[in-house]
């Protein structure tokens, strides 16, 4: 090694063992591999946690995965969450007019556990691809690929337009 180069790394603040700089055609190379940690062991292809030399923007693409899953389990929250307040709520509005008849008009408990079990089922649907899509970027990161979510988020946005088109209907219906 050139004692130029000793100087410049350590100006830098870089390490004794130089990094590709990142307009280099090694830099893509070498920054994402699996198992690229200073003076320890590979990680196994079926291990569950992912070391990762944190060079250019590593940490930053792989936190951001994490949060983006936690996005999902959010949302995921939020459908289940919705699918109980909306039995509750038709069971509330049938306790609460009880006293008057329901002649001739849509029964609102019928369509309340129908509707209540699909929202949660598309909860555990959207915490199943968040998990999904989550390992899926993990795995590609790496590589220096990011596979986009174009498919799944159309398929989530006609299931949930469709699902509150049908409860919409059903409200209009009952009152």
């Amino acid at each position: 090694m050139n004692p130029d180069d000793d100087v410049a790394n350590q100006q830098s603040g870089s390490s004794a063992n130089p990094q590709p700089s990142p307009g280099s055609p090694s830099a893509s190379s070498s920054r994402h591999r699996i198992g690229d940690v200073a003076a320890g062991p590979t990680v196994l292809p079926f291990s569950l946690s992912l070391i990762l030399q944190n060079t250019g923007s590593v940490a930053r693409d792989h936190l951001a995965s994490e949060r983006t899953f936690l996005a999902y389990v959010r949302t995921s929250l939020s459908f289940a969450s919705a699918g109980v307040a909306l039995i509750q709520l038709f069971r509330i509005s049938v306790s609460t007019s009880a006293n008057g008849s329901l002649n001739n008009r849509v029964s609102a408990p019928q369509y309340a556990r129908p509707l209540g079990a699909t929202l949660i089922g598309l909860g555990i649907a959207v915490l199943g691809l968040g998990t999904q899509r989550y390992f899926a970027v993990q795995r590609a990161l790496p590589q220096g690929f990011f596979p986009v979510a174009r498919l799944s988020v159309f398929a989530q946005a006609v299931s949930l337009t469709a699902l509150i088109g049908v409860v919409f209907g059903i409200l209009v219906t009952v009152h």
